[in-house]
């Protein structure tokens, strides 16, 4: 406690202390004026970088994760396409049998009136 005591007391009697701690907030505060410093408290955009990328093993996961996302994207499109191609090829599978059993019908419609007779021929 005394060493700062004693620090204090001799910035206080020592004028040039003063006088170039006082020049230098003056030139601090032209600086941030101009607009070539940042305020005191302030990021600037190299502050914010770091703090946006973090470490170059945490940008490499970052990097992963988002490679890892997009083929989970990826595989995720290729199961519909997938499930359509499927729905495609039931319904076409449904619309031939839907004309199969037509022609069979119209066959068997065809068929009837023999039909018909040779039973009647049988029976008599």
């Amino acid at each position: 406690m005394k060493n700062y005591e004693k620090e204090s007391a001799i910035n206080k009697e020592s004028p040039e202390s003063s006088k170039s701690a006082s020049t230098s907030s003056k030139r601090k505060n032209a600086d941030v004026e101009k607009g070539s410093a940042p305020e005191k408290g302030r990021k600037t955009s190299r502050d914010n970088n770091n703090n946006r990328c973090g470490t170059y093993e945490e940008r490499i996961l970052a990097v992963e994760e988002q490679k890892l996302a997009l083929k989970e994207q990826k595989l995720e499109i290729m199961r519909q396409q997938l499930q359509v191609q499927a729905d495609i090829r039931d319904e076409l599978h449904n619309i031939n049998s839907f004309f199969s059993s037509f022609k069979l019908c119209h066959y068997f419609c065809l068929l009837q009136p023999v039909t018909i007779v040779y039973i009647l021929y049988i029976l008599a």
